[in-house]
């Protein structure tokens, strides 16, 4: 987290609008406090409408809010994007457990798969972090938005 705070902090500078700390912690606060408010509404449409329509939808939403994210040229601004593309995660996590757990008969091979699938983004967002530390030693901020 404190990572996420200095990196709050440097990317306003570089957006032109200097923030404190009460203000830096939006940019990864945005993306979790929506997410975790859409899990819940999300499960349940997935239930109604079908877990893979709302896997493939929160994709998207992912994707296009992400590449968003690059074109912004103000704090607020990416925020906000920031904001919306949690949307797209509250919608993918719920469907994807409920997915994986269609997909995989009960037993030892469903207990492996959601354990993996539950180890993942720790392991992501380490493996992540140092493979974006090194790309972005030779490119702009916006590439990382575009390359997730």
């Amino acid at each position: 987290m404190f990572s996420t705070v200095a990196g709050g902090f440097e990317l306003s500078k570089i957006l032109g609008q200097p923030v404190g700390p009460g203000k830096a912690n939006w940019m990864a606060a945005a993306y979790s406090l929506t997410q975790s408010a859409f899990v819940l509404i999300s499960g349940r449409l997935g239930a109604v409408y079908g877990h893979q329509k709302l896997l493939l939808l929160g994709g998207v939403v992912i994707v296009i809010f992400s590449v968003a994210n690059a074109f912004c040229t103000t704090y607020s601004s990416f925020v906000a994007i920031r904001a919306l593309t949690g949307v797209g995660g509250g919608i993918l996590m719920p469907n994807a457990v409920a997915t994986l757990t269609i997909m995989v008969p009960p037993g030892k091979a469903r207990n492996f798969t959601l354990a993996t699938f539950a180890a993942s983004p720790p392991v992501g967002a380490g493996i992540g972090a140092l493979m974006m530390g090194a790309f972005l030693q030779y490119s702009e901020w916006k590439w990382h938005f575009v390359s997730v």
